[in-house]
């Protein structure tokens, strides 16, 4: 998906909520900036693809009340 510019909408479908999405890349895109992967691109705009696509594991941490 190089060059395509990533939208708020693009990230909508695959996240409802847009905050906990940026949470996401942006952990992800400090990760690799942490292991200086060799990149074409900034870090966060890969991790914005990558959530796009899909290819970004998380999951939920419980709270203490759950």
């Amino acid at each position: 998906m190089p060059n395509k510019r990533i939208t708020v909408e693009d990230i909508w479908k695959v996240f409802p909520n847009k905050y906990e999405a940026i949470v996401v890349a942006s952990r992800y895109a400090r990760e690799l900036a942490k292991r200086k992967v060799k990149l074409d691109r900034k870090p966060v705009i890969v991790a914005l693809e990558k959530l796009v696509r899909g290819e970004i594991q998380f999951r939920h941490k419980k709270s203490e009340g759950e």
